[in-house]
């Protein structure tokens, strides 16, 4: 009797099974992100800021797009359904992407902590936007995390990959606090120069990216345990099929 060996971890990921699980976090990505876009361009987002110096409803569809995308939360769910569409259709993927795709995993991870830790219990989320906010700060982040420990790709994460993966994370920061200065509005407190100053923003930045870093890590550690398990679990079903080809 045939014995079907298992693909090498580095390959898992072109298997049925994961590639499905990358299309549903692709799909759920792709909702979070829809509702928000929809929501915003007809100005159905509610904004409920006392404080001048953060977002305000903007007049146009277009200011009101811009402002939307500004969010890191937007930015990250939009990485994640760009990566997770891009494992589907296109895998195999050198170096770069394989830095984005951590990127998508570690910025959506850090979307969600922050969310649920500092900001959720002063949302007031309304009509469609209940539901954009459901997926971009709920399902589509704690989708990312679980498809990632079941389908990885593994082997994908080296010493170098996390530091690299705060590149895009960093870009968003610098054009927030560009933007900001010139349009001297905000996207969330803990960034609002005008009340903090600028060093005390750049120390929030400087702990976040600390803080993503560590995730990053720990990500990396993960990584090579399920990979060095899987190895072993390959190399034993590769010594089952030689011995049962044998008899």
């Amino acid at each position: 009797m045939a014995t079907t060996v298992p693909l090498p971890p580095h390959q898992a990921h072109l298997g049925t099974l994961p590639r499905l699980l990358f299309a549903l976090n692709a799909i759920c990505a792709w909702i979070g992100v829809g509702l928000s876009t929809y929501a915003s361009g007809l100005g159905l987002y509610r904004y409920d800021q006392t404080d001048p110096n953060l977002f305000q409803q903007a007049d146009s569809a277009l200011g009101r797009l811009v402002n939307s995308y500004s969010y890191f939360t937007m930015w990250s769910n939009l990485t994640v359904a760009i990566v997770m569409t891009i494992l589907v259709v296109a895998p195999n993927r050198g170096r770069i992407f394989q830095v984005f795709r951590l990127d998508a995993l570690l910025m959506i991870t850090v979307t969600g902590i922050i969310y649920w830790g500092m900001l959720a219990a002063n949302n007031k989320s309304q009509g469609i936007d209940i539901l954009g906010n459901l997926f971009n700060h709920s399902i589509t982040p704690i989708l990312t995390v679980l498809i990632w420990f079941v389908a990885g790709p593994r082997n994908w994460i080296r010493w170098w990959t996390p530091l690299a993966a705060l590149v895009l994370p960093i870009a968003w920061a610098v054009y927030t606090l560009v933007r900001g200065a010139l349009i001297n509005q905000y996207p969330y407190p803990f960034l609002n120069v005008a009340k903090y100053g600028l060093s005390s923003v750049l120390v929030t930045i400087l702990m976040i990216a600390i803080f993503g870093l560590v995730i990053g890590y720990v990500y990396y550690g993960i990584d090579r345990l399920i990979s060095g398990k899987a190895r072993r679990s390959a190399a034993a079903a590769e010594s089952v099929a030689e011995t049962a080809s044998a008899g």
